[in-house]
């Protein structure tokens, strides 16, 4: 009898211990291990892009101006549209991007012995390597400062003089050219941003008729540029 009672006792403890520890385990939060779908790719962001641009250039300024003859005054061009594109990479705050832009024949005009006795047409390829700062985005807006620095290509064509018109068929002559440059662009689709921009251009010179007797030299050449401007993101 005394084992029996005793095997009952045990068999209860027993029973006791098992609900007790039933109930801590129904009371556990349950741990899952993360899954991981199959074949997830991490998505790559490049940071290049393409741009396009057109513009308008204005204001162009003329230093200086030497001469084998009598020196023209009022000397002045014409405005002359732009246009433009080129490639870059931005990180972060920070873009850089190459662009090379061809602006079309501008006039050119200087008084003499009476109004308009100099004349001619100069037409220019400009090539810049630009560095960005990206000021912040409010609202897809996106204000940036830069500069630049390269080369710019001259042609001159039919230059006339009052010394009567002596001239080639065009001249080409390779100048230092360097830009500031503020705007603001705006992110309007994924990938898709419109550029509005102030560029001002330091030009170096045009030289009409290289050492022949009625040559030309307009120096220290500057002018503002006023253009708007397409970039497309690959990321």
């Amino acid at each position: 009898m005394r084992r029996i009672s005793h095997a009952v006792m045990c068999a209860g403890v027993a029973a006791m211990c098992s609900v007790s520890l039933n109930a801590q385990a129904a009371d556990m939060p349950v741990i899952y291990a993360p899954s991981r779908p199959a074949g997830a790719v991490t998505e790559f962001v490049s940071g290049w892009y393409l741009r396009g641009d057109i513009g308008y250039r204005t204001n162009t300024s003329i230093g200086s101006v030497t001469s084998t003859f009598p020196l023209p005054t009022n000397s002045d061009f014409s405005d002359v549209a732009t246009f433009g594109g080129g490639g870059g990479y931005k990180a972060g705050w920070f873009r850089a991007d190459v662009t090379i832009d061809y602006a079309g024949k501008a006039g050119y005009s200087g008084d003499g012995p009476y109004v308009g006795a100099f004349s001619g047409k100069v037409e220019s390829w400009t090539a810049l390597a630009n560095i960005y700062l990206d000021l912040g985005t409010w609202n897809g807006l996106t204000p940036y400062v830069g500069i630049g620095a390269g080369a710019v290509t001259f042609r001159a064509y039919d230059f006339a003089a009052p010394l009567g018109i002596l001239t080639l068929d065009y001249q080409s002559k390779t100048e230092f050219a360097w830009a500031y440059m503020a705007g603001i662009a705006w992110c309007f689709a994924p990938r898709w941003l419109v550029d509005f921009s102030y560029r001002r251009m330091n030009l170096g010179e045009v030289t009409f008729n290289p050492a022949l007797l009625n040559e030309l030299k307009l120096q220290d050449l500057t002018a503002n540029e006023f253009r708007i401007g397409l970039r497309y993101n690959f990321d």
